[in-house]
């Protein structure tokens, strides 16, 4: 076998590894993307079920009572709101249901249950998570206001402590920031 053909061989393997190489690469990294995304959004599930909890909790051992806990945040958390589903007041529209995310004091006697709900910003765009609770759910003004100013990214990857009580006032639960 002469020499040129011996290069070309040699050349051919070279490109057929480095093919073989950036394939494998390419399926680590997509790989390795959706390992990431599914443990933000697993550890997301756990914490709004851990939140709904306490909610379910408190709200089942009646006025006056109050629950901590902890919280693990996930990494890629972007926003925590509460979302309600209302019967409107209006006698034509008796039982039937909409969404009313954000109603005032006194139409807190028209809302059914409320949902948390959580947001992620992760590689492959954004995903929302939601967890009904049987209770009425209001978030404490620091939390929204860390939602305002995206400043949940400092607490990311952190516990955070929460205090789960009965707000007197309008008849809900509260989630307040310890």
């Amino acid at each position: 076998m002469d020499e040129r053909k011996k290069g070309q061989i040699a050349l051919e393997y070279i490109i057929l590894t480095a093919f073989i190489l950036v394939a494998v690469t390419i399926i680590f990294a997509i790989s390795f993307m959706t390992y990431t995304q599914y443990t933000h959004v697993a550890k997301a599930r756990d914490t709004m079920a851990k939140m709904a909890s306490a909610v379910d909790n408190i709200y089942a051992r009646g006025i006056g009572n109050r629950l901590f806990t902890d919280l693990s945040i996930p990494d890629a958390l972007k926003e925590i709101t509460i979302v309600h589903k209302c019967v409107e007041g209006r006698l034509a529209n008796q039982g039937s249901l909409q969404d009313c995310s954000s109603p005032d004091a006194d139409s807190y006697n028209f809302v059914q249950f409320s949902a948390i709900s959580m947001t992620l910003q992760t590689v492959g765009g954004p995903v929302n998570i939601l967890q009904e609770t049987k209770a009425k759910v209001v978030l404490d003004s620091e939390i929204s206001a860390m939602n305002a100013e995206g400043t949940f990214n400092k607490y990311s990857g952190s516990y955070y402590f929460i205090k789960v009580y009965w707000n007197n006032d309008s008849k809900t639960i509260k989630i307040d920031k310890v």
